[in-house]
């Protein structure tokens, strides 16, 4: 050990106090970039394994026309180190009432290599051995399908399958096209009338088809009997034709259409993927496992990640600013204090590159010392929270799936090497930054004045040099106003010593610039979180489709008082609602709704004006006591719309805004920037045919019927005489409590009283509406299985068994507990990084201001032998704080506002149309923080100072 090592390591002994705080602000720094790190690392790593226990580890997929395309395909692809094909044996048709929700066929598939790899595993029973066994869906366990009643393992279905045919139904249509691919590789196929379809391929229905082309089922077998052998959670993977989900077995001889799933190795890009795959297999007909690849690093394709980054960008920025902040401070002081002692080693001989090496060496012994610590601690505090938290956290962001063997994914700590490696080669390069600069002034300290303590003294400013002349101290000036004499000489005390005082600022700033940032940051996380996890206002709620709710109305409302007196229930009100396409004046059109127009996101309606904007909607009806209930609560003049439907105009209310998600980020969307009249058609039975809903297709909406067999023409184009001029009096935050959730949150929603059906056009509201009802339950669990099965037998009388097949109960309470315990952990992980941020904070202002002060005994010293008595020393002390701390609080404020609005600029990346806000509470603790520590660094430096004698303090070498 050489002398500059032994002076280094002999000055953190003897200034054990100042060592400790660097060595713990460096411990700090590291853990908390640590847990940062190790965070993302664990969630990365609970996505990426709950998508493989979901859907697999497959790479891509790629169709080929038979089964031998396939097996050559991989046998000749080097990068393809697994596989799995599907193979179609052939397609049973449903009956109509299954084929409503379960899809028009049951498509059964062979299935031939790694299963795991799709994650295709048996939930009960085993999967198929032969051409003469199948595994089922568990969404079919109990159904009555094919011959057998309550279908479970050991069942027998008698299917006939058969190959689609694409057929032409007006004579005219010869072909149609369908998109396969995706992204850039998006390609466009050509099917003719007479090609067969594979279930690659979407289902043709006349019925509601504008393109006069149908299927048929041709070739079809004799009825074959499968024995059920198992039942499997069904992915995307294995869905069928129209969204139905897929029988599978194992059978040799299917030569048919083959999905192969793959999984390759070596290729470090998802178009790499995509071109080795479309050119082994001779096919564009290719998709990703996007989710997989983006878990994996390969690719990421959501807006939320790029939110994320931006997250993680910023925040380790702060936290880089914060740590170089505490360090630099910590060193400056120890530079400073040590003036003396790098002016006597000068004295005597040593370089400036010695002395330099003196603070640098000091550097890496508090960055060798803090980081082991601070990774330890992070990686603890880490687990420790994600072992509390960890399972609920994991079961309300994935579900908690299961792998193929059964056991649940679990949201724990991982481990990684590089994010350590990453801590501690942040912290390194914080520790080195913040020492550079006191390296250098301490190797350019003049032994002279170093001796005499000049550099102690001197002035900033070469104006604020001079003697304190009883001129200057009487001169005007806010702290000689405020504070008194004692005050002027605080502010001349500033100024004289600028460089310590800006420390002391600078601190205070970064602690108000990380707290607010933690605020930020918590704010928008739970913004987010609120938005991917929908809620309700009411416990429970029923939804179903009936028929003609116009008639039915009153045999509507006494099924929801059958279901409200249901025991332990509280009824919060019901509904019905009709889907409805608008025509709103420009100047009414909210921005969204313009947007949307603009980039092609809306279509065109015939009815509509030159300048008018189209949209589609929902038009809810409830009871006139509750609208008026709801409209005052909005502030919206509810009794005008029950008069405009006593002079046979239809009013209502609107909601002014609200958001959806369009599978890359949530928007935020304006409907309408101020009441007035708009145009519409709502769904109804008119003498044109029968419009059940709306579509958007290229050249405009068109509209839709449910009812099977129709061979009604469902243009809209002829439906003119049946739009309705509608008020809109009023725009509404928030819809009525019963209705939430009761409606597509892309649509534009109008609110109306239940008399007002009267104004509207003869057959509007008179086929399918969506019945909604909310109620309260204290035992939310028995009450939702209670109310599904009243609300089933009450519907059903008044519109008959589709009511209730089509009804389904959602247990809002649950949900919001999830949402619950998601905010928690939000919260949770919010306060501990609010608490190191804080911690951090503490240190550097502490270190910088006691210090400070403490660097000062001899100034007090001689300040206290003219005569200032110890209220005047205190008064000074506190008037100099209250510098410090407006000089801290004022560019903290604003340097927090810039970190917000940077923050607010990440999430707009996922989350279109939102306001910039700010964190109002964390601004409010920051100034009182500002004050406590303040207070606390004045209180320990004037004891300290105060402990001293005068004589001894001025005699300090």
């Amino acid at each position: 050990m050489n002398a500059t090592t032994r002076f280094t390591v002999r000055s953190l002994a003897h200034n054990r106090a100042r060592t400790l705080v660097t060595v713990a602000g460096v411990a700090l720094a590291t853990a908390l970039f640590t847990a940062v790190l190790a965070c993302v690392s664990s969630l990365q790593a609970f996505l990426l394994e709950s998508e493989v226990a979901d859907v697999g580890s497959w790479t891509a997929y790629a169709w080929t026309d038979t089964l031998e395309k396939s097996v050559e395909a991989t046998e000749n692809d080097d990068a393809v180190v697994d596989c799995l094909r599907m193979t179609d044996v052939g397609f049973a048709e449903l009956p109509p009432d299954k084929a409503r929700w379960l899809g028009p066929y049951m498509t059964v598939k062979s299935v031939d290599g790694d299963w795991s790899l799709c994650s295709i595993g048996a939930v009960s029973g085993r999967r198929p051995e032969s051409a003469d066994e199948v595994m089922l869906p568990t969404r079919l366990q109990g159904e009555d399908l094919f011959g057998s009643s309550n279908v479970q393992v050991g069942s027998e279905l008698s299917l006939a399958l058969g190959s689609r045919e694409l057929v032409a139904v007006d004579g005219d249509a010869e072909s149609t096209q369908f998109v396969v691919g995706e992204g850039a590789a998006t390609v466009v196929r050509e099917t003719a009338v007479g090609d067969l379809l594979g279930s690659n391929m979407p289902w043709h229905n006349d019925e509601t088809d504008d393109g006069g082309l149908a299927e048929r089922l041709v070739d079809v077998a004799p009825p074959h009997t499968y024995t059920v052998v198992g039942f499997f959670n069904a992915g995307s993977v294995t869905n069928g034709v129209g969204g139905a989900s897929s029988a599978l077995t194992v059978d040799g001889a299917a030569q048919g259409l083959t999905c192969t799933f793959v999984e390759t190795e070596g290729l470090s890009t998802a178009e790499d993927i995509r071109r080795n795959v479309q050119d082994a297999f001779g096919t564009t007909d290719v998709s990703l496992h996007d989710a997989y690849l983006r878990y994996t690093g390969i690719t990421s394709d959501r807006a939320v990640w790029d939110t994320v980054r931006g997250f993680a960008a910023v925040l380790a920025a702060v936290i880089v600013i914060a740590c170089v902040s505490l360090i630099s401070n910590a060193f400056a002081i120890s530079v400073a204090e040590r003036t003396r002692q790098f002016g006597l080693l000068a004295s005597v001989g040593a370089s400036k590159r010695q002395l330099r090496r003196a603070v640098l060496q000091e550097a890496g012994i508090i960055t060798l010392a803090g980081v082991p610590i601070g990774a330890a601690v992070g990686l603890a505090g880490t687990a420790v929270v994600l072992a509390a938290l960890g399972p609920a956290l994991g079961e309300i962001i994935g579900g908690a799936p299961s792998s193929t063997a059964g056991v649940p994914v679990a949201f724990r700590l991982v481990v990684n090497g590089q994010d350590l490696l990453v801590a501690g080669a942040l912290t390194a390069l914080a520790v080195l930054a913040s020492a550079w600069v006191p390296s250098r002034r301490a190797c350019a300290v003049n032994p002279v004045e170093a001796v005499r303590g000049a550099r102690d003294v001197r002035s900033t400013r070469r104006k604020d040099a001079g003697p304190a002349t009883a001129k200057r101290l009487w001169k005007g000036g806010l702290a000689r106003r405020v504070f008194g004499m004692p005050g002027k000489l605080a502010a001349i005390n500033a100024k004289r010593g600028r460089g310590k005082g800006a420390a002391a600022s600078v601190s205070l700033a970064m602690a108000v610039v990380l707290l607010m940032t933690a605020g930020s940051i918590g704010a928008y996380l739970r913004l987010m979180t609120g938005l991917m996890v929908a809620t309700s206002a009411q416990d429970i709620s029923i939804r179903s489709t009936v028929e003609d709710a116009r008639t039915n109305w009153d045999g509507l409302d006494d099924a929801y008082r059958q279901m409200a007196d249901v025991e332990g229930v509280a009824g919060v009100g019901w509904g019905a609602g009709a889907a409805c396409v608008l025509a709103v004046p420009g100047d009414m059109a909210g921005s969204g709704l313009v947007d949307r127009a603009a980039t092609g996101g809306s279509h065109a309606v015939p009815f509509a004006g030159p300048g008018d904007v189209s949209a589609s909607g929902t038009v809810l009806l409830i009871p006139d006591e509750a609208f008026l209930e709801w409209a005052a609560t909005q502030g919206i003049d509810g009794e005008a719309c029950l008069e405009a439907a006593d002079d046979g105009r239809f009013a209502c209310a609107a909601l002014r805004s609200g958001y959806f998600n369009d599978g890359q980020s949530y928007n935020v969307v304006e409907y309408f920037s101020h009441a007035g009249a708009i145009d519409a058609l709502v769904a109804g039975d008119y003498p044109q045919g029968r419009v059940d809903g709306f579509s958007g297709v290229t050249d405009g909406f068109r509209g839709f019927s449910c009812q099977n067999g129709s061979d009604e023409d469902f243009s809209i184009n002829g439906f003119a005489p049946n739009t309705a001029t509608v008020d809109v009096v009023g725009l509404a935050d928030e819809e009525p409590a019963c209705l939430s959730n009761a409606y597509a949150p892309a649509d534009v929603v109008l609110v109306a009283p239940a008399s007002a059906m009267d104004a509207l056009p003869a057959g509007a509201m008179a086929t399918v509406a969506t019945f909604s009802a909310g109620f309260d339950a204290e035992d939310h669990e028995t009450a939702c299985e209670a109310l599904a099965q009243k609300g089933r037998s009450a519907l059903e009388a008044v519109s008959g068994p589709e009511a209730a097949e089509m009804l389904y109960a959602s247990d809002n309470a649950a949900v919001e507990e999830d949402e619950r315990m998601l905010a928690t952990v939000v919260n949770v992980f919010c306060l501990l990084f609010a608490g190191i941020l804080l911690l951090i904070a503490l240190a550097s202002v502490f270190n910088t201001v006691t210090n400070g002060l403490i660097l000062r005994r001899r100034e007090f010293a001689v300040m206290r032998s003219a005569g200032l008595g110890p209220k005047g020393f205190r008064t000074m002390i506190v008037a100099e704080c209250v510098g410090y701390g407006l000089r801290g609080l004022v560019p903290g404020v604003a340097a927090s506002v810039a970190v917000s609005f940077l923050l607010y600029l990440s999430l707009s990346k996922s989350v279109v149309g939102l306001a910039f806000t700010l964190p109002w509470d964390y601004l409010v603790l920051s100034v009182a923080l500002v004050a406590l520590i303040m207070a606390a660094s004045a209180a320990y430096g004037m004891r300290r100072c105060r402990a001293d004698s005068i004589v001894e303090a001025l005699a300090v070498d």
